[in-house]
């Protein structure tokens, strides 16, 4: 297969950090919890396999993989299984969010993070908050059906998104157009995906693709 017609991927890293109270179900009050929140970190890796074909499945959906870092978890904890969603439809259709599933094991048992970004795309005012802000919850169990025993509110910060930039790469390694092609299409998805939002607040399909499905 010619390096022009394979499938180009792409892999970048990405951490998010704020403050995630134990016994908390609510990430607001999570994050406003000052006696017992203590700060939560997730560095993630996301896979796209082929960008190509992540932009035109309506959900989006990539591999992740990553280390969550909490205290009263312990040591880091490695997540055995992820997915993200970007830019899909919301549960409602009614906007679009970003979506961070992590599953890992603490004690024996499988735990599940997962972060919300609400893209609702009213304001351009308000991108840089929608697409940073992860409202975030720790469920007791290896989906998001088991008990929420603690949640909180992440943030990608503006360095945090410079030091993204650096880890884009190509995947499987190729040459340099071949490489210049994945991010640029990635690139234009997500810009794309912005100005649908917040500049000619594009409707977003109503109903999610088969594979879209949560985990």
């Amino acid at each position: 297969m010619s390096e022009s017609s394979a499938s180009a991927g792409l892999v970048f890293s990405e951490t998010m950090r704020g403050p995630f109270a134990l016994g908390e179900t609510d990430p607001v009050r999570g994050a406003a919890a000052r006696r017992t929140r203590t700060p939560l970190t997730m560095r993630v890796t996301i896979t796209i396999a082929d960008v190509a074909a992540f932009a035109r499945d309506g959900s989006h959906t990539a591999q992740l993989g990553g280390v969550v870092t909490w205290a009263p978890l312990g040591q880091p904890l490695r997540a055995e299984h992820g997915v993200l969603r970007l830019f899909a439809p919301n549960d409602a259709g009614t906007s679009r969010m970003m979506y961070y599933g992590l599953r890992f094991t603490h004690g024996g048992r499988a735990h599940y993070l997962v972060g919300v970004k609400h893209v609702l795309g009213f304001a351009i005012s308000r991108m840089w908050r929608e697409t940073t802000t992860l409202f975030t919850r720790l469920h007791d169990g290896a989906d998001e059906s088991a008990p929420v025993i603690g949640a909180g509110i992440l943030r990608l910060g503006p360095l945090d998104l410079l030091r993204t930039l650096p880890t884009m790469r190509p995947t499987p390694p190729a040459g340099a157009w071949r490489g210049a092609a994945s991010l640029a299409r990635f690139g234009e998805f997500f810009v794309g995906q912005l100005w649908d939002s917040y500049v000619v607040h594009r409707p977003i399909a109503r109903i999610l693709a088969p594979d879209a499905q949560r985990v």
